[in-house]
Parts: C-alpha cells; sequence; structure tokens
C-alpha cells in the first residue's frame, strides 16, 4: 500500500478522491537518535544508500537524515534499520484546493439576538445541531484557553478572528519564519469554526466564541508540508502552553511504526495534559481496518471525529470506525472564515474536528482544571445518539455542546 498523507478537506461540489503524495519524499529518513550521534555512525559508512548525512535535528531524539542514492525511502529505510530503533520515510503532507467560490462578507446573525436571526442562522446548520446556542447562553468561552490550530496557518488580520488571536507568538514551519499567515485557505477555515469572535455583529461565530487561537502553519500556499514539520508544529504548540490541537490533516501509512516520530509527537502532547482532536478522513472507509494517522493513535488523549451532514447521517466522504472513531460534528456544507476578510462553505472531517476543539474550549472555560482526558469523556458522554451512526463510530452520536457543558458546569441535564 502506498503511503498517502493529506488535509481532511473535501468540498461538496468536487471529487472526492484524496488530493495526496504518490510515495515517502526521496532521500530522507527520520531516524530516532540524535544527531550528535549519527553523524559519527554515518561518517565513511558504506550502503545502498550512498553518502549520508544529517540534515537537522527534530528534538526529542529524532533526526532527519539525508541520501544521496535513488533508492526508494522504504528500501533506503530498511537498509539503515540497524541505526536505531525506529528509522522510517519522511512524508509529503498535501491539501485539496479549495475551489467553492469565497462569499463576500456577510451579516449571519448577531448571538445576542437569536431569536430574530432565523434566516441568517440557515447558513449556520451546525451551530443549531449541536445546541451552540443553548450553550453560549451559559457560557461563551475564555481567552484564557489556548487553542493550537495545526494546519496552513491562520489569516490573524481577519475581521472576524483577530480579536480571539492569542498574544502567544504562532510559528510557521513551512517557510521557517514567526509569520503564520495562511496564504492557502484551509487553516482560516478551520479556526473560525474552533473560534471566530461572537456576538460582534460580523460574519460567524466559532464554537467557543470567545477564545485564544494559536496559529501554528506547516503546510504552504501551495498546500504542500512535510512529517517532521507536523511534528515541530505540534512540539510547538505544547510548548507554547496550548491545552487544545486541532488537527485536520493526516493520512495513510502502511504501519504505525511508519509514523513513529508522529506516535512520539502525539504521546508527549499526553503526558502535557494536553488534548489531541483529529480529523476521522475522508475516504468513507473505516480506519478500524484500513487507519489513518493520526487519527487512528492509540492514546488516551486522542479525540477522533467523523463528519455528519444536516440530514442526521454520516457525510457520505467521512471516515468512520466502530473502535478508532470516537465521536461525529457537522462537517458537510460549513461556513466559515476564508482569508481577506471573507466567508465561504467548505466540507470534510476537517470542517468537523474544528467544531470539537472549539467545544473543548468551552469546557476548558468551565473548569479550567479538567484533565485532557476527561474533557474528552465529558464530550463523548454528552452525544446526541443517530440512528445512522449507530455501529460506525464509537460513541453512536453527534457532539451536543449545551449538554456537556451542562456536565462541565454541575448543572445535570437540565
Amino acid at each position: 500500500m502506498t503511503g498517502r498523507v493529506f488535509l481532511f478537506s473535501a468540498l461538496i461540489l468536487a471529487s472526492f478522491s484524496n488530493t495526496s503524495w504518490s510515495g515517502p519524499i526521496p532521500n530522507r529518513l527520520l531516524v530516532q537518535s540524535p544527531p550528535w550521534r549519527l553523524a559519527s555512525q554515518l561518517a565513511g559508512l558504506s550502503t545502498q544508500a550512498g553518502a549520508l548525512s544529517v540534515v537537522s535535528d527534530l528534538g526529542h531524539g529524532w533526526s532527519l537524515v539525508r541520501y544521496s542514492t535513488s533508492l526508494p525511502p522504504r528500501a533506503a529505510a530498511k537498509e539503515l534499520s540497524f541505526l536505531a530503533q525506529h528509522v522510517h520515510p519522511d512524508f509529503e503532507v498535501t491539501v485539496p484546493s479549495m475551489t467553492q467560490k469565497a462569499r463576500d462578507p456577510f451579516q449571519f446573525f448577531q448571538i445576542l439576538d437569536l431569536d430574530t436571526a432565523t434566516e441568517e442562522l440557515k447558513d449556520l446548520w451546525g451551530m443549531q445541531k449541536i445546541q451552540a446556542p443553548d450553550a453560549w447562553s451559559k457560557l461563551r468561552g475564555s481567552h484564557k484557553v489556548l487553542v493550537a490550530n495545526i494546519d496552513t496557518g491562520v489569516d490573524y488580520l481577519h475581521e472576524d478572528l483577530r480579536a480571539n488571536i492569542s498574544e502567544v507568538p504562532g510559528y510557521d514551519f513551512a517557510n521557517k519564519d514567526a509569520d503564520p499567515m495562511d496564504d492557502q485557505g484551509h487553516g482560516t477555515h478551520t479556526a473560525g469554526t474552533i473560534g471566530a469572535v461572537g456576538g460582534n455583529g460580523l460574519g460567524v461565530s466559532g464554537v467557543s466564541p470567545v477564545v485564544s487561537l494559536l496559529p501554528v502553519k506547516f503546510l504552504s500556499a501551495s498546500g504542500g508540508g512535510t512529517l517532521s514539520d507536523a511534528v515541530l508544529a505540534i512540539d510547538y504548540s505544547v510548548e507554547k502552553g496550548a491545552r487544545i490541537l486541532s488537527n485536520s490533516w493526516g493520512g495513510e501509512a502502511e504501519s504505525v511504526a511508519e509514523v513513529q516520530i508522529l506516535v512520539d509527537a502525539v504521546e508527549r502532547a499526553a503526558k502535557a495534559d494536553v488534548l489531541f482532536v483529529a480529523a476521522a478522513g475522508n475516504s468513507g472507509t473505516d480506519n478500524d481496518e484500513k487507519p489513518v494517522f493520526p487519527a487512528a493513535i492509540q492514546l488516551p488523549n486522542v479525540l477522533t471525529v467523523a463528519s455528519s451532514n444536516p440530514r442526521d447521517q454520516r457525510s457520505f466522504f467521512s471516515n468512520y470506525g466502530a473502535q478508532s472513531v470516537h465521536v461525529a460534528a457537522p462537517g458537510s456544507s460549513i461556513v466559515s472564515t476564508l482569508p481577506g476578510n471573507k466567508y465561504g462553505p467548505n466540507s470534510g472531517t476537517s470542517m468537523a474536528c474544528p467544531h470539537v476543539a472549539g467545544l473543548a474550549a468551552l469546557v476548558l472555560a468551565a473548569q479550567p482544571s479538567l484533565k485532557a482526558v476527561e474533557v474528552k469523556q465529558m464530550i463523548l458522554e454528552s452525544v446526541d445518539p443517530l440512528p445512522a451512526l449507530q455501529g460506525k463510530i464509537q460513541t453512536g452520536g453527534r457532539i451536543n455542546a449545551v449538554r456537556t457543558i451542562n456536565r462541565a458546569m454541575g448543572l445535570g441535564d437540565e
């Protein structure tokens, strides 16, 4: 099986075949061995991989290594497996182009005047389905909760986002600079679903209308990036104090060992008590049988999200898994922010994932002392059961914001 990695965004009017890469990145390997040790091991080493050199220290005992021959990356990893416990290829990440036309700025509704905004609310069907307005009447969030959006960056100057952009500096691992401006579009869309400003009379509201968004970019304007940069983005987010990581990206690998560097990064997040929210994928397949990563990483801090549609069904493109996919959230035709003070629709488990990240932010605003696993459990125990999801995902249900917040605030199911 060819490894595939992609952002989990799919367009309703476009092909749902996953835009992906044809294989591991040539001449690049990820080795679980620090560079000071590897440098001496590689000096004068004679293998089918040819000349080898350490490109960079990825931290936590991992190094990026370059080799000189045309040997396929998986074959090179096998050839050099004696160097360390884990040697595997680096992967390229790509994102589907956003072909749906962005709308000019327009007002959907003001949160505090929902009763007079029925017509406008039709564009935010997902917020109604998860009963977000009822949750907002109890709690609107907190700027003390930091959520990292690990994606193509964020338009942090957007009229409906800038008041919720964190003072903690973001970073661009794709271009190796401190400016995580979104030049692709996907990340701004997911950020708006997490935490577009609510009650400002502009555009949309995120699930958490008050929050601190940390833009962390590892995908470039072309939609391309690498697994090694994704890992750096995860570590950076944890280091900066994010309590929640929203990850609308991922892909297939031949085995969990082939993405061990990613597993290690998510485990570090778990040890730091950080919730890792992951999109399930858009292949319409069973993740229990054909896992994608990071969604399929089996750690207690991972919360994997499928996509549901307005008819209370699983979106036709959404991956599922009775064991490995935990919950569903709205992901079909979701309107959110786009770069340049624009708004528009997009579909995919990419859009479902930030609904859950935003809800987790609301929970932590209500109960800042909760552990990541407790936030996860509270969300899972508060779902709306849907017949179409029974036996397809672990909870058999879609998130319910007001029920979750009631639990967080000790109000039961009132």
